[in-house]
């Protein structure tokens, strides 16, 4: 039989963790104190990380930890400690990025299961495949993949396949991203992303928008789809979500998932879709690039934060004591049996400026006043006037925070009338005047027993309806009774005080039981480890902006035989250059790098680009693949396969990522690693020399200004324009090329007479 879906549910905090599971999580993710990309969360210390895990595995839920950031060496055994400490306490999986540490793990704790984020830039069966012989049992795939790709991937390699269905979306492939980093030193690959894109930028001059900002996912309506797809888990967004949010969500998509195993089809509720709506959401949704449909409806220009629901437009503002009421004409007459004294509600606005303006208030006036066919209320109280054109959303409903909230409260790990427990069977018998419980669970292999010894009369009791009542009283703990057998004869002298001795007993057993079933012992001497027991808090925030250690080992072999390099994102921008000779070359020994599609796709004379190439002063080029390949990019290596295998035999090949690099490493072909794989530490620099490659280059994590137009973006949607620029003027070159599907954001406003070419410059128009 086909194992069931996975639901998986984001939580930054306990309770969030509690609302998670007690709303039908299969498995919860969450981080630590250290090494973790979602820092800014409440996280979990080791007391709480351990309770959390237990509390879980009492009632059949996973728990995967994110120890999801890129590693310098100097991290690398303070990490492994760390991972040591998560193997002891029984966490089911980590979630990884940094492919050096995932060695490591591998090396020093063989049986930990891991999983490769979504930073790990998964998007095909070339890279899926790859994950699996590094060691990974499970690649949360790229968020920007059609549905047919998701499929052809978890049906046709042999490792799980985790996709996100709700909540944020980045606009940059997950791993990819320098925007934060250029702008302001916080580097999301360190777990301190800024969420620049959630900034307004000018596009080409014009005014500012929300440019890089896209809609929120919901993908509730192709559960049943991804089931048949064959994905192994679905993933929920949101470690910096409320505990409400985390209620809701997980409910409805737990309704969806069961009612389709139950029925074959399904179909959301009006209320439902309005619930996910209302409990957090940018400018409506988005189903993402399920349907490969990337236009405008991805993204949320006007406002990058929760809108809410629309309620209706100002028609006029009064004042009632020392407050604004404003008379809305309301979007539908349903709104006026939903809102409720205590809603939030948020007035929106453009001043004369054109800048968007924001007035919040909690609904304390509400009258209705309904005139023939309009639909009118009053509504406030807001602390200053409303334009008459004023837009009214409310932004929390206090009912369903309410009813959310009802789902976790009053609830610890330890404590609480729990809604979601683990059936157990009992049986009672007696063995002449020893009456034993026996006690059964699917989270256990064998039964646990409670006995005790009773004076008095072996007669058989004839009620036992009372023995059977307070048998089943588990109020309060993990358990639930489900069977309950009472085999006879139970001796007379059998007290009820007795009878809850047993069942106290019993669960008590059972905790112990299933708990210590999920610990291990470290099979290293943790004490071999020079390094604190556990990472501080404070360890990601003292993140250099750039890399020290690369290149700092003699025995790295870095690039293409350590040589400087100019890397054009088209052969057109190469050619332009060299017309142009806006990059002075002065090292004879520098290598031009070009895109293989490109010159597939245009036919492009390899002789031709020789002659180019020495006539310009470089030594040489080689041809990449991108760190994001994806579509268009991999069906034209695939069309002109034999000829980009004859090309990459002569020249060597620069590969970002692993969707391509089984196929031509089985050619003979010299392969360097580049930016995309992220190398960032000597142990990935060690793991991709032992896979075959001839050289690395580093991570773009370590780029600054030196390196010219680097990549601070890939991404799949595309913008219409062909500068931007930030709040702070910082320029960015919109990057397309014919030969891909990906744009990218590069740096801009470079002097390219003022740039010294040393290991890697990036070169656009």
């Amino acid at each position: 039989m086909t194992r069931k879906i996975e639901l998986l549910i984001p939580v930054g905090g306990i309770p969030q963790l509690i609302a998670a599971v007690e709303n039908g999580a299969d498995a919860v993710y969450l981080g630590g104190t250290a090494f973790n990309a979602r820092m800014s969360a409440e996280n979990f210390d080791m007391e709480k990380m351990e309770k959390a895990v237990d509390f879980c595995h009492l009632r059949g839920v996973k728990v995967y930890v994110t120890i999801n950031t890129l590693m310098r060496d100097e991290q690398l055994i303070k990490g492994l400690k760390y991972a040591l400490n998560m193997w002891e306490i029984g966490v089911d999986a980590l979630i990884i990025q940094d492919l050096g540490f995932g060695e490591l793990i591998r090396e020093n704790i063989p049986n930990m299961e891991l999983h490769l984020s979504t930073q790990g830039t998964i998007y095909g069966e070339g890279g899926a495949n790859a994950a699996k012989t590094l060691g990974y049992s499970r690649v949360v795939l790229a968020r920007e993949m059609p549905l047919n790709l998701i499929e052809g991937v978890s049906k046709n390699s042999a490792i799980e396949t985790e996709v996100f269905v709700h909540g944020a979306l980045c606009f940059c492939f997950s791993g990819q991203c320098q925007l934060s980093r250029s702008i302001g030193g916080r580097s999301a690959n360190h777990g301190m992303c800024a969420q620049p894109c959630r900034l307004p930028y000018r596009l080409d001059g014009d005014s500012p928008k929300y440019e890089l900002s896209p809609k929120d996912l919901c993908l509730v309506d192709y559960v049943g789809e991804l089931i048949k797809a064959g994905v192994s888990s679905l993933k929920v967004e949101g470690r910096l979500k409320s505990p409400e949010y985390v209620a809701i969500v997980t409910g409805i998509y737990r309704k969806y998932v069961d009612e389709f195993y139950e029925k074959g089809s399904y179909k959301v509720s009006s209320d439902d879709r309005r619930n996910l709506l209302q409990i957090f959401n940018r400018g409506s949704f988005t189903t993402g690039y399920i349907k490969e449909d990337t236009g405008d409806n991805l993204m949320s220009k006007a406002f990058p934060k929760n809108q809410g629901i629309f309620i209706g437009t100002v028609s006029g503002i009064s004042k009632v004591r020392d407050r604004y009421v404003a008379g809305v004409i309301l979007d539908s007459a349903d709104l006026v049996k939903q809102l409720s004294m205590g809603d939030i509600i948020e007035a929106r606005f453009h001043d004369s400026h054109g800048n968007l303006v924001t007035r919040s208030a909690t609904l304390t006036y509400l009258n209705n006043k309904k005139r023939g066919e309009v639909n009118e209320i009053d509504m406030g109280d807001f602390l200053t006037p409303l334009p008459g054109d004023a837009e009214i959303y409310r932004v929390v409903s206090r009912d369903l925070n309410k009813a959310a909230a009802e789902t976790y409260k009053n609830k610890t790990l330890v404590s609480g009338k729990y809604k979601r427990t683990t059936p157990i069977d009992m049986t009672l018998k007696s063995e002449g005047n020893v009456v034993i419980l026996e006690a059964r669970s699917e989270l256990l292999d064998k039964p646990v027993s409670q006995f005790i010894s009773v004076d008095g009369s072996t007669a058989s009791r004839d009620n036992l309806d009372k023995i059977r009542e307070n048998l089943t009283k588990l109020g309060g703990t993990p358990f639930r009774g489900r069977n309950i057998t009472i085999k006879r004869p139970i001796p007379m002298a059998l007290k009820i005080s007795q009878v809850n001795s047993l069942r106290r007993g019993i669960v008590s057993k059972l905790e112990v039981d299933i708990i210590s079933k999920e610990k291990r012992k470290v099979q290293i001497h943790k004490d071999s480890i020079d390094v604190c027991s556990q990472p501080n808090s404070g360890e990601v925030l003292t993140e250099p902006t750039e890399y020290t250690n690369i290149g700092e080992k003699s025995d790295w072999r870095l690039s293409a035989g350590d040589k400087p390099e100019v890397y054009f994102y088209s052969v057109e921008d190469f050619e332009e250059e060299v017309e142009k000779q806006k990059l002075q070359i002065k090292n004879k020994k520098t290598l031009a790098l070009l895109p293989l599609a490109d010159i597939l796709l245009h036919g492009i004379s390899v002789v031709n680009l020789d002659e180019k190439v020495k006539m310009r002063g470089y030594e040489d080029w080689i041809p990449y693949i991108s760190n994001v390949s994806m579509g268009k990019e991999d069906e034209i290596i695939g069309r002109w396969l034999e000829i980009a295998h004859e090309i990459a035999k002569n020249k060597g090949l620069y590969i970002g990522n692993f969707q391509w690099y089984e196929n031509f490493k089985c050619v003979g072909v010299e392969i360097y690693g580049d930016f995309g794989l992220n190398i960032y530490n000597s142990k990935t620099a060690d793991l991709l020399d032992k896979l075959g490659f001839a050289g690395v280059m580093p991570s773009s994590e370590t780029y600054g200004d030196e390196n010219g137009a680097y990549p601070m973006m890939t991404a799949q949607h595309t913008i219409d324009g062909s500068k931007m620029q930030d709040r702070k003027g910082m320029k960015i070159s919109i990057v397309r090329r014919d030969w891909s599907d990906q744009m990218i954001l590069a740096k801009n406003g470079i002097k390219w007479d003022k740039v010294n070419v040393n290991k890697r410059v990036f070169f656009a128009k």
